[in-house]
């Protein structure tokens, strides 16, 4: 079992510090004896501008840390969330996942995909829900789930036949909208006929085959991609295909594959996934969590960020300061004479600046004792759909 506390900044990018460096490696003085002192200086100096960029991001990182509990229908549920590492490790992707199912109330277990039929078997009824990401290779999980009564929720379109949903499926490149063709199930009726965008930017997706004789006679299709069913439904008992029956109720959904990014997925595909796991945990859908806020920015400018917990990160002469929310201001760092911020949306392009609330990641620039760095902090907060 692995949980983790919901994270909603994460430092991501290389750090990279310019123009000085070289010198600072290989410097050029007449003495050798100077030279090496020299060389020592710059190098103390270039690990110091690193140390600041890095107390800055976490800075930012622990300043936004805040979650409000869940309320509703996964609230105090049990989830048991199926991933690729062979010693039940989640990596980066499965643990976005983990982090939003935490931040829904549920309690989180983890198990990999190549364990053995016995224990999968044990863990699936241990819980209310069992979440297969698209990261979990096939082959290794195969059928071992396939008797659980368990709910199971399934973005790995490679394991419908194992689930007797389906026997073919297809892949589209470049996709990022459903359209729902079935509002009657309690998984898509909150969203009406229509298109549905799941992801804010376009990923590899995939699908069933259109040819009804390769779906399960109990196969409801609840949304489509190009045409083509990309959320479907098995009710327990449902007639499956080659032949017999689930053995519990289970959902295909379709929000993207491999190398799928989480942190795209959007509010309604957060919606989505909820109400599948709500339907395939109880068979049915309240849907009535509270808002999930956190690292959400409040003032977006070139020289100061504050957060909506009350942290405040800005410079003032060359000393950078964090402020805490309620707390006394203290000194980062010193002698910093460019603390340059840029606030990109959705589409990592557009300045959002001027909308706080859409700002998904925070750019910095950074000089300090002669030494340029630039990193960057991306802003990921889960936020509840209206």
């Amino acid at each position: 079992m692995r949980r983790r506390a919901f994270t909603l900044i994460e430092l991501i990018a290389s750090i990279v510090i310019l123009g000085a460096l070289a010198a600072a490696i290989a410097p050029v003085v007449s003495s050798a004896g100077d030279a090496m002192a020299t060389g020592a200086e710059q190098r103390r100096a270039a690990e110091t501008a690193r140390l600041t960029l890095e107390r800055v991001i976490r800075a930012i990182e622990a300043a936004g840390a805040t979650t409000q509990a869940a309320q509703g229908g996964l609230a105090g549920l049990d989830a048991l969330v199926i991933v690729n590492d062979a010693g039940g490790t989640p990596d980066a992707q499965e643990q976005r996942r983990i982090d939003l199912f935490t931040a829904w109330g549920m309690t989180v277990a983890t198990m990999s995909a190549s364990d053995t039929q016995a224990n999968l078997l044990a863990a699936a009824a241990a819980a209310d829900v069992v979440y297969i990401s698209e990261v979990v290779v096939s082959g290794d999980l195969n059928t071992k789930l396939r008797d659980t009564p368990t709910g199971v929720v399934n973005e790995e379109a490679q394991l419908v036949d194992e689930f007797l949903m389906a026997t073919s499926v297809v892949a589209f490149a470049a996709q990022d909208t459903l359209t729902v063709t079935d509002a009657t199930h309690p998984i898509t009726s909150a969203f009406g006929l229509g298109d549905v965008a799941v992801l804010g930017r376009p990923h590899i997706m995939t699908a069933l085959s259109t040819n009804t004789a390769t779906h399960a006679p109990g196969l409801q299709i609840l949304a489509s991609l190009s045409g083509w069913p990309a959320v479907a439904v098995l009710d327990a008992g449902a007639a499956g295909i080659p032949s017999g029956n689930a053995a519990g109720r289970r959902v295909l959904l379709s929000v993207g594959a491999t190398p799928m990014q989480f942190e795209h997925v959007s509010a309604d595909g957060l919606r989505l996934i909820y109400r599948a796991m709500e339907w395939a945990a109880t068979g049915a859908v309240t849907e009535a969590p509270a808002a999930v806020s956190g690292a959400q920015i409040s003032a977006a400018q070139p020289t100061r960020v504050a957060l909506t917990g009350g942290d405040d990160i800005s410079l003032t002469g060359t000393t950078l300061w964090l402020t805490p929310n309620g707390g006394a201001p203290a000194i980062l760092a010193e002698g910093v004479t460019v603390f340059d911020l840029t606030y990109v949306g959705d589409d990592g392009v557009t300045d959002a600046s001027a909308t706080p609330d859409q700002i998904r990641r925070v750019d910095i620039r950074l000089v300090v004792g002669g030494f340029e760095l630039r990193g960057a902090a991306a802003v990921r907060a889960w936020r509840h759909w209206p």
